[in-house]
């Protein structure tokens, strides 16, 4: 299947007067099986006809087992011409399904109003039949266009439309450096059988406008085809006089580059890059993230799908109001161990996707703490971490520091906690990171009563899950200098002005003045012929751990007075050192 959704079944037959009037045909669906019968006796040649009354299955993406069986009719001929699968523009909301996106095609409209033979006069979406009173009543709750949603926009309705030949599609990128993202992406593969479309290489391209063609001026760089990743070190930072710590952002395109010189572009994927010497890692997923609901309503019961009319949720309920669950906490715990353990966290916020909140009385505050002790996922009761491990207090052992605390949650939209100070002793002890627990500050009956659904890390759009973003510094020579403009050819004994940004990439404050920016010449070889008279030194400002500063660095080039007109190659080495002692 090319894509999950809720199919009708057509088979094709050729009529004759010989054929069963009940052919049987038996659709294996994701869900289960059913069995219907054709007429294959009825019509004038080739006919199509809908199996159980044109009733829609459904199909997911990937899935497998799926099929169509013809069986017999004792007594008359049955054919097996051909079956297609058609999604007419509508879906089936089963009981249950919650938190997930329906996709309508709508291809041939589309294209309609590309050529102009329509008017866009937009879409309407209603239930199939909404004007019987026998009709199921209820239907999907979607979020609107104008929505607020925390600031959040990647819920609302969204029309999405391929034109072209597309070669392949850049991941989500989870760890993005001051110059770039790590990228990675799906191997090319040419389906269209005309080896003029083989590739020969990729190309990665850059822009700071979303829609945008790939041409030698957006070119960061061509890729081998034989690999999936790549990072850009060539973008420019957010300025650190940003106050934002994310602003400045890049779209990104990876194209596949063929035999016959066509580009095949991808979808644009927009990137926002730090300030100077800093990583943002983004933690989230099944793959970094372990997260379960403790319910006192129901002590010994784990509450990793929390149940919704018979069905199973991935969902994380925090609030005290719930006549079944009681005092429900979310217990979650992201995998930091890829930061390194010298790094010093400037930001990290968790975020949680809030799908619904019910309140008797306002007031309500969501608190984050540190877990004390680890848990199981599937195990983890309100009164077990796992199994045959009791919490020392029944609820989760949390420590009594509140990181951080939301004072109100709407009923839709993306919520966070400041978890800085909580992920900074997570990296510098790993063994230390036990996860988090929210929870109400105040869980009496007596104070405010408020619950609400939190999407799980098996959401089933992955990036609605629980999200850790830590923006940190590492003591690395590329996280503490970056001096882009720096000119590849100076003149001799000559003195240049370098903007040039420093981050403070130690766990220790620098006063002013206290250290200075400089550098060293040295020959290829390694013979350093740095002197008093061409090295120079720029005192940088106070800086507090993980701040940067631009200073307008001096530079002196060396003298060449016995190499004529010779030109002679230098390497450039920039030092921070201390002024008291030279270190």
């Amino acid at each position: 299947m090319g894509d999950t959704g809720s199919y009708k079944v057509d088979v094709h037959y050729v009529a004759s007067s010989n054929r069963s009037t009940a052919a049987p045909y038996t659709v294996t669906y994701n869900g289960g099986s059913e069995t219907s019968t054709v007429d294959q006796s009825a019509g004038t040649n080739g006919v199509w006809a809908p199996l159980g009354d044109g009733k829609q299955y459904q199909f997911n993406r990937g899935g497998t087992g799926y099929k169509v069986v013809l069986g017999d009719a004792p007594g008359s001929a049955v054919i097996a011409d051909a079956v297609r699968l058609g999604n007419s523009a509508q879906i089936v909301k089963n009981t249950g399904e919650y938190n997930q996106w329906h996709s309508f095609p709508v291809t041939n409209t589309v294209q309609k109003w590309i050529n102009g033979t329509e008017a866009n006069n937009g879409f309407v979406l209603q239930a199939k039949d909404d004007t019987s009173s026998t009709t199921p009543t209820g239907g999907p709750r979607y979020e609107a266009g104008d929505g607020d949603y925390g600031g959040e926009t990647a819920t609302i309705p969204r029309l999405t439309v391929t034109y072209g030949k597309v070669g392949t599609t850049l991941n989500s990128p989870t760890v993005i450096h001051s110059t770039g993202p790590e990228l990675s992406w799906k191997a090319y593969s040419n389906t269209t059988g005309d080896s003029g479309y083989d590739m020969v290489e990729y190309q990665l391209h850059r822009s700071t406008q979303q829609a945008f063609t790939p041409s030698a001026a957006t070119l960061v760089a061509p890729v081998s085809k034989s690999v999936t990743q790549y990072t850009d070190t060539t973008a420019t930072p957010t300025p650190d006089s940003s106050s934002a710590e994310i602003g400045r952002s890049y779209y990104y395109q990876l194209a596949v580059k063929t035999k016959n010189g066509q580009l095949l572009g991808s979808p644009t994927r927009i990137v926002g890059v730090p300030k100077a010497g800093r990583t943002m890692r983004l933690i989230q997923g099944t793959s970094g993230v372990t997260d379960t609901t403790l319910s006192s309503g129901q002590p010994t019961v784990n509450q990793d799908a929390i149940q919704s009319f018979g069905v199973g949720q991935k969902w994380l309920e925090v609030g005290n109001n719930s006549t079944t669950y009681g005092k429900a906490r979310a217990a979650l715990k992201f995998t930091t161990s890829d930061i390194p353990t010298t790094a010093t966290v400037l930001e990290s916020r968790l975020f949680m996707w809030g799908a619904e909140t019910t309140t008797d009385t306002d007031g309500a505050i969501y608190e984050l703490h540190g877990l004390n002790r680890d848990f199981n996922e599937t195990q983890a009761t309100w009164n077990s971490a796992a199994t045959g491990t009791a919490w020392t207090t029944p609820g989760g052992d949390y420590s009594g520091t509140v990181s951080d605390t939301v004072a109100q949650v709407s009923e839709v939209g993306r919520h966070y906690w400041d978890a800085t100070s909580l992920t900074q002793g997570w990296v510098k002890t790993p063994t230390s990171n036990h996860g988090a627990l929210v929870k109400l500050k105040d869980e009496t009956t007596t104070g405010p009563q408020e619950r609400t659904v939190f999407l799980a890390s098996e959401a089933s759009d992955p990036q609605l899950g629980p999200l850790l973003r830590v923006i940190y510094v590492d003591s690395t020579t590329e996280d503490t200098y970056y001096a882009p403009t720096t000119p590849a050819r100076m003149t001799p004994n000559s003195t240049y002005t370098v903007a040039f940004t420093v981050t403070n990439t130690t766990a220790g404050g620098w006063a002013a003045g206290e250290r200075v920016l400089s550098y060293t010449w040295k020959l290829p070889d390694g013979t350093d012929v740095t002197t008093g008279g061409n090295q120079l030194s720029t005192a940088i400002p106070a800086l507090a751990p993980g701040q940067s500063a631009t200073i307008q660095a001096q530079v002196k080039t060396p003298i060449n007075s016995d190499a004529g007109n010779k030109r002679t190659d230098y390497v450039l080495g920039w030092d921070v050192k201390k002024v008291s002692d030279g270190s």
